[in-house]
C-alpha cells in the first residue's frame, strides 16, 4: 500500500503463533470488548487492514471500527463497524456513536472464512462508499450517508453470552 499520508502499523509479530495482541470477552450478557487507537489522529477516510483469527464459538463477531467518537462501553455506541460473524458473514453497519446503542446493518455477504484460521480484512472508506475485501476478494461495496464524520479507529469482539476471543496482528491504517 503505496499512499501519501500517515499511517499507522502494529506488526510486532513475525508468526501467526505469536499475535501482536488477543482481545477477549468474557461472557455476561450481550458484551464486546474494543481496543482504541489513541495515536492515531481522528479521519473519515482511509482504508483499514488487519489479519484476525476468529475463534470458534456461538453469537460471536470480530472485526474494526472506524469513525468512532463515543468509546464508553455502551454495545453498538461505536460509529461504523466491519465484521465477520459467527455465521461466516460479512457485515457492515453503523452504531449510535452515542450510548443510546442501537445498531444499523447496511450490508451483510455470505463468506466462508473458517474459525481458527487466519484471514486478511480490509475495510476502505471514502467519502459515502465502503468497500470490504477478504483475502483480497471484494466482499461488500456499499454507499451510505451515514456517520461520515471524523472520528478514531479501533478492533472489537463481540460475544453473547458464551465469552470468547479473537487474535489480531498487522493491523494498519492508510489515511
Amino acid at each position: 500500500l503505496n499512499q501519501a499520508g500517515p499511517s499507522l502499523e502494529i506488526e510486532n509479530s513475525t508468526h501467526p503463533t505469536k499475535p501482536a495482541f488477543q482481545l477477549e470477552q468474557n461472557g455476561g450478557s450481550s458484551q464486546d470488548a474494543k481496543a482504541r487507537f489513541d495515536d492515531v489522529p481522528s479521519f473519515a477516510d482511509g482504508l483499514l487492514r488487519v489479519t484476525v483469527r476468529s475463534h470458534s464459538g456461538a453469537d460471536k463477531s470480530v472485526g474494526m471500527l472506524a469513525r468512532t467518537t463515543y468509546w464508553r462501553n455502551d454495545l453498538n455506541g461505536y460509529g461504523w463497524l466491519c465484521t465477520i460473524d459467527h455465521n461466516h458473514n460479512v457485515i457492515i453497519g453503523y452504531g449510535s456513536n452515542s450510548d443510546a446503542g442501537t445498531f444499523t446493518q447496511v450490508a451483510s455477504v455470505a463468506h466462508g472464512v473458517t474459525d481458527g484460521e487466519y484471514f486478511e480484512l480490509v475495510w476502505l472508506l471514502a467519502g459515502e462508499s465502503h468497500k470490504v475485501f477478504v483475502d483480497g476478494v471484494l466482499q461488500i461495496d456499499e454507499t451510505s450517508s451515514a456517520v461520515n464524520t471524523a472520528g478514531q479507529c479501533g478492533l472489537r469482539v463481540y460475544s453473547g453470552t458464551t465469552g470468547g476471543d479473537a487474535t489480531f496482528d498487522d493491523f494498519s491504517v492508510l489515511f
